[in-house]
């Protein structure tokens, strides 16, 4: 029998387990928040309450089998509240500026992709809000359906069914008349 398994090892500084955790996931929280909400202020202020979520629940994270599900999940729920608030529905008007390029050519393509950027979050922001998410879980980062279903705590065949009718209606809103 070796040391490790009779003497049970310390358990490690919370400040410092939260911190790893934090490291680890910001990026990708952000990117789900960013891609929910469109805005950088936003997501930004998302991915910190998801971040103070984690840190009051710290101690139930060692038993999951993925943290980064459950902060997904967390992250998907936090954006959801977000875009029911009051105050974001009152600014949701407000479009971010292109940042300002050296050539004009440059710049102009610039400014053509962000039109092109915005029409698709415009269109993506009028699906419904199970729809919204699957497609911005699944093309913007990626995830199987299996790892979108638990981030958003339904069965794998609803996740495809809002896929389906999510992309189906991008197709309408995008193909129809701007």
């Amino acid at each position: 029998m070796d040391c490790e398994t009779v003497i049970p090892c310390p358990v490690a500084d919370p400040a410092e387990r939260w911190r790893a955790l934090y490291e680890e996931h910001r990026k990708a929280v952000f990117s789900v928040c960013y891609a929910l909400l469109g805005s950088v202020p936003d997501a930004d202020n998302a991915t910190q309450e998801v971040f103070l979520k984690a840190r009051r629940h710290l101690h139930r994270l060692d038993a999951l089998r993925s943290e980064r599900a459950w902060l997904v999940r967390v992250a998907v729920r936090t954006c959801q509240d977000q875009r029911k608030s009051f105050w974001r529905r009152l600014f949701t008007g407000r479009a971010e500026m292109p940042p300002d390029r050296g050539s004009p050519a440059t710049a102009h393509a610039e400014m053509e992709a962000t039109e092109e950027q915005i029409r698709v979050r415009a269109a993506i922001a009028r699906l419904s809000r199970q729809q919204r998410t699957a497609v911005a879980l699944k093309y913007y980062h990626a995830m199987d359906t299996a790892a979108i279903a638990r981030a958003m705590g339904v069965a794998e065949g609803s996740v495809k069914v809002h896929l389906h009718r999510g992309v189906a209606n991008l197709r309408k809103l995008l193909e129809g008349p701007e």
